[in-house]
């Protein structure tokens, strides 16, 4: 396939094409003597023009650095963020990040342009939930067909803050949480039907011993948990 030479005094961002370089890359790639609009004169590679992987000798960057560092969004609110201090960049000499506070209390360094285009809503208190870019709602299915509810302050919610609907829906029923030897069973079989009447508790636990005492106290105290479920069943 034949390469298709760039024309003299075509543009590429902040590039003019002045002639064809004598340089060449180990791998035959060409090169473009160019002019930058500032002036700066370089030999650039042919399809980094192209493809728009150079856009000048630099300035190009210094001057959006520029324009980032004159924007004051100094108290307006970005999700629970509010920027409350221009601060220096740890990876270079750019005032383009803010302190911000959180509406939680915590603060966190970000930059003006994560801020503004949305990426960074926070500390990273709300990262699980509605900051997240797989966010449904606080509603999901899992594969194996059940439904999970966002609920991070259930303290039996998995690390990333959801519980099984069918566990909830149980709960209320019963008016506690459930304990880790309690399983709730789907009577029809359908794992995101969780309407109350489909529900029933089930329990893993046996007597922790075969001794008469042990069997006589578990027994003992399966019905004085479960007394109000034997009660409405009859």
């Amino acid at each position: 396939m034949k390469k298709v030479e760039l024309q003299i005094g075509e543009k590429f961002n902040y590039w003019t094409v002045l002639s064809l370089s004598e340089f060449k890359s180990k791998k035959g790639e060409r090169y473009y003597k160019c002019q930058c609009q500032c002036g700066v004169i370089r030999d650039v590679k042919s399809y980094h023009l192209k493809r728009g992987d150079s856009k000048s000798c630099g300035c190009f960057r210094k001057e959006a650095m520029s324009k980032l560092k004159r924007i004051d969004i100094e108290g307006q609110k970005f999700g629970k963020l509010t920027p409350v201090k221009r601060v220096q960049n740890n990876n270079s000499n750019h005032f383009n990040h803010w302190l911000c506070k959180c509406d939680c209390g915590n603060e966190v360094v970000a930059s003006t342009g994560a801020l503004r285009r949305g990426k960074h809503l926070s500390c990273g208190c709300i990262r699980k939930g509605e900051e997240n870019h797989n966010w449904k709602g606080g509603r999901l299915k899992t594969p194996q067909g059940y439904i999970l509810i966002h609920n991070p302050k259930h303290p039996n919610c998995n690390p990333n803050g959801y519980v099984r609907e069918h566990r909830l829906v149980m709960e209320e029923m019963i008016g506690r949480y459930l304990e880790s030897n309690e399983e709730v069973h789907h009577k029809n079989g359908i794992r995101d039907d969780n309407s109350p009447d489909n529900l029933e508790l089930w329990v893993k636990s046996q007597p922790p011993g075969q001794r008469v005492d042990d069997m006589v106290n578990f027994c003992y105290n399966f019905l004085k948990k479960y007394k109000s479920n034997l009660l409405k069943n009859e």
